[in-house]
């Protein structure tokens, strides 16, 4: 999944409008070869889902690609840019290029805004890790909420990729929103997790271009190794293949 944006992304606050009054993601379904190299893009159809649901007005952002019941789904914050900015967690599953299929995921805790959560699938059920501190997980169908503990090393960190599965646990990418003399960076570390999804170990902090706006949305296994997902300044979708020793590396 490959997001496109209608807007600049500044190395400070603010975002500035090529014309549009509001905000307006689209996102492509892009095949990645063995190789790397993508074939072409395809445009998401969400027209139908946007016109009926007010939350999803100004676009899906931040969608997390994952493969669930013999068919591709993601996770994303639907944005609604109105008097008062909101952003709401979905659930889709894609037919083809098309959403057939979008269901709101309610904050727990009735807040305005909602995103970052982390898609896992395990076995037949499909989770979400929502918070690290205080952590918080949850399961669909059947609904299930998990209280499971605190994790004071990863206050203030948030979702990033899917949680995937690794060595008889899991594994996934957070992220860290800095400001230093008024530039926005992005930190990034590799997280460990145990059965339940809760935290056992955080590696070093980590950037993939630089000290700059860029956020991992995307982690998946290939072959022996792995690949991260990443964008910068909203307008540039890049692929990082590791090593399971650079995983190892990440995580010590």
């Amino acid at each position: 999944m490959v997001r496109t944006v209608n807007y600049e992304l500044g190395d400070e606050d603010g975002i500035w409008f090529r014309g549009d009054p509001a905000p307006n993601t689209r996102n492509y379904f892009v095949p990645i070869g063995s190789d790397f190299e993508p074939g072409a893009p395809v445009l998401v159809d969400d027209a139908e889902v946007r016109r009926g649901r007010v939350i999803c007005e100004h676009g899906l952002e931040d969608a997390r690609l994952f493969w669930y019941d013999k068919r591709w789904w993601f996770t994303a914050s639907g944005l609604h840019h109105g008097a008062r900015v909101r952003t709401t967690m979905v659930l889709c599953r894609l037919d083809g290029a098309r959403i057939d299929l979008l269901q709101v995921l309610h904050s727990p805790h009735a807040q305005p805004m909602e995103k970052n959560w982390m898609p896992c699938v395990r076995g037949q059920n499909l989770w979400v890790v929502y918070k690290h501190h205080l952590g918080e997980v949850y399961q669909f169908a059947p609904a299930r909420r998990m209280w499971i503990g605190e994790f004071p090393s990863l206050a203030g960190w948030s979702g990033g990729s899917q949680v995937i599965p690794f060595e008889g646990g899991f594994i996934g990418v957070v992220h860290q929103r800095r400001k230093v003399k008024n530039r926005v960076h992005y930190a990034h570390r590799m997280v460990r997790y145990g059965f339940h999804l809760e935290p056992l170990h955080a590696g070093r902090e980590f950037f993939f271009r630089g000290e700059q706006i860029e956020f991992c949305s995307g982690l998946a296994q290939h072959g022996d190794g792995f690949v991260m997902s990443f964008g910068v300044k909203d307008r540039e979708a890049w692929l990082v293949s590791l090593t399971s020793g650079q995983v190892s590396s990440l995580l010590a």
